[in-house]
């Protein structure tokens, strides 16, 4: 039987982030089931090409292959799929994705306005596009953020405190500083995150460990394995998951966000210090709950269920005509940049900036000022 294709687009494939390690386990799962499987994007480095070549067809976003029928896209990072449809994009099956409620370039096409379906990962996020979108209008699934299957394993601990991981790549002062005080209290201390150990997490990494500090996604891998989860990073966080707050932090995606509760390096040493036992003694029945929720291979299943389930007819309506229109040229202008830009120019024209004409032209965070972004734009570019 002739394998089904499965799309991905995203901006990013250049680091080892959060959207880019989502859509990676995404697709190898995809592959392990059969699934051809391709991604495409705008920012490719060489090092993620390679790694995403063991189980992925990788293509900057204009040079994606179009005489092939995609079974199932799911489009992260728009304008890109809006312009990829107008080109020529044969599919089956579309949904839009979301991976964050405060980031611009996370805002779903305008087509979610009219009942297109849209993944996002967590509760929160979910409760956020029902306030950008009509409730009663928007189709709207939760693919919770999930730990790959190879992570569904047990670790021995060992039976104390000894050795902690911090996985972040954007570590608060106040946490670095506490990194010194729990070393003079003889624990050995790694990071692992942009400038200092810098690798994809794996469960062979994590298994070295007694306790994790972090947030997001390592929080579903650390939990699954049966590693006690101190969350805290620059929102702050509620320190130790337990029983108690599991749900509360779960909504927020263990983003720290639930409270922004900050501490000085002193509280976090001495609760990691006075609360691991206690965090340790419930880790059996987290660990049972962690499996339920979070095995990918499971939500993998919902996921193409909801696909197979979706209508995808695209709305011609006046809004969609306009915000069309300025995607492709976006999509252009990000083409002619990215193809004909030497060295120099990128220094004197950094991303960043670039991107700040990005969310100018078709991507502010307020959905309900999008179109007046855009009509705001074609009067004055």
């Amino acid at each position: 039987m002739e394998s089904k294709t499965f799309l991905i687009t995203g901006y990013y494939f250049n680091d080892w982030h959060g959207s880019l390690i989502h859509i990676c386990e995404l697709a190898k799962a995809l592959n392990s089931r059969g699934f051809c499987v391709y991604l495409s994007g705008v920012e490719i480095s060489s090092e993620i090409k390679n790694y995403v070549s063991k189980f992925a067809n990788l293509y900057f976003f204009d040079d994606l292959p179009l005489d092939v029928d995609y079974d199932y896209v799911l489009a992260y990072h728009e304008p890109i799929c809006t312009y990829l449809i107008e080109k020529g994009l044969k599919y089956k099956k579309l949904a839009f994705g979301s991976l964050s409620s405060i980031v611009d370039m996370e805002v779903p096409s305008l087509l979610c306005k009219y009942g297109f379906p849209l993944v996002v990962h967590n509760r929160r996020l979910e409760e956020y596009m029902k306030e950008l979108f009509s409730p009663d209008a928007i189709n709207m699934y939760v693919f919770i953020n999930s730990a790959p299957d190879e992570f569904i394993r047990d670790v021995k601990l060992s039976g104390g405190l000894n050795r902690i991981a911090v996985v972040s790549n954007h570590i608060p002062e106040e946490l670095y500083d506490a990194v010194y005080l729990l070393k003079e209290n003889n624990i050995n201390v790694d990071i692992w995150g942009k400038g200092h150990n810098y690798a994809v997490i794996t469960p062979e990494i994590l298994s070295k460990y007694d306790l994790v500090i972090t947030i997001g996604k390592t929080v579903q891998y650390a939990l699954s394995m049966g590693i006690p989860v101190y969350n805290y990073d620059h929102f702050g966080g509620e320190g130790y998951l337990r029983l108690i707050n599991l749900d509360k932090e779960e909504f927020y995606n263990f983003s720290g966000r639930s409270s922004f509760r900050k501490l000085s390096a002193e509280a976090i040493c001495s609760e990691i210090l006075d609360g691991y036992n206690a965090a340790l003694s419930e880790m059996d029945e987290i660990k049972t709950v962690a499996r339920k929720r979070y095995c990918l291979s499971s939500n993998l299943d919902s996921l193409l269920d909801y696909f197979d389930k979706t209508e995808v007819n695209i709305q011609n309506s006046s809004d969609w005509k306009i915000y069309k229109e300025r995607c492709i040229q976006f999509a252009k202008t990000i083409i002619s940049y990215e193809k004909n830009c030497d060295d120099m120019l990128r220094m004197l024209f950094p991303v960043k900036l670039f991107y700040t004409l990005i969310n100018k032209l078709t991507i502010n965070k307020c959905f309900k000022n999008k179109l007046s972004m855009l009509e705001s734009w074609n009067k004055v570019k």
